[in-house]
């Protein structure tokens, strides 16, 4: 299995690509386009708006029985929303409720 990685950090994706054989990405298209099917997507982003606005540009990038999972730890009347709007489309959803979000993986590793 591959892992395909894409963060705004480029040297971020240049690490863990060198580090761990990390498939890098440039873009988030660029990451989707590189994923076989069917694609799951791990989100990791601050709950609220920017994980809602990135939900909803990634999902045209998708098609029926790709998965996003929300590691961003989101309000779960957020979650609820955003899976019913994506099971609409043939896409899955589940949301991870990693305790502290994004900063809870640097807390951990820190």
């Amino acid at each position: 299995m591959e892992v395909v990685g894409y963060d705004r950090d480029s040297a971020v994706v240049a690490q863990l690509s060198n580090e761990v054989g990390m498939v890098a990405a440039s873009s988030v298209a660029d990451a989707v386009a590189k994923l076989l099917d069917p694609r799951i997507v791990w989100l990791m982003l601050p709950s609220g708006d920017p994980t809602e606005h990135q939900i909803r540009a990634l999902a045209p990038m998708l098609s029926k029985g790709d998965i996003i999972v929300d590691g961003g730890n989101s309000n779960y009347h957020d979650s609820q929303r955003r899976g019913a709007w994506l099971a609409e489309q043939g896409i899955g959803f589940m949301d991870s409720g990693t305790s502290g979000g994004c900063g809870g993986w640097r807390m951990v590793t820190a």
